[in-house]
């Protein structure tokens, strides 16, 4: 029988750039990180171009690791939404785990 478990630890580090030294361990062989941001939508046209600024943005911080952010937007009051992105996250680990042992 295969058990499925899956640990998330959440850690918000929010507005602390500067004591950096005392959180940054918290990062230590991670799998995953999620970025979370809230973005106001006050004119109707100011969303999408803040989701498309943030992605670039984590696509160009990305290329000199040789990997690529995985980018989902919803509304944290959409639970459904909200699980389909943590379904995702969950099937990313896997995978990279697989091919990182040579399964896949």
């Amino acid at each position: 029988m295969l058990a499925n478990i899956f640990i998330c630890r959440v850690f918000d580090v929010g507005g602390q750039r500067s004591e950096r030294r005392k959180w940054i361990h918290c990062f230590d062989n991670v799998h995953a990180v999620l970025y979370v941001v809230a973005i106001m939508n006050r004119d109707g046209t100011g969303y999408a171009n803040a989701v498309a600024y943030i992605k670039k943005r984590f696509e160009f911080a990305m290329v000199k690791h040789s990997k690529r952010p995985y980018v989902h937007e919803t509304c944290a009051t959409d639970t459904n939404q909200v699980q389909v992105v943590i379904n995702s996250v969950i099937d990313t680990i896997v995978q990279e785990n697989l091919k990182d042992t040579g399964m896949i």
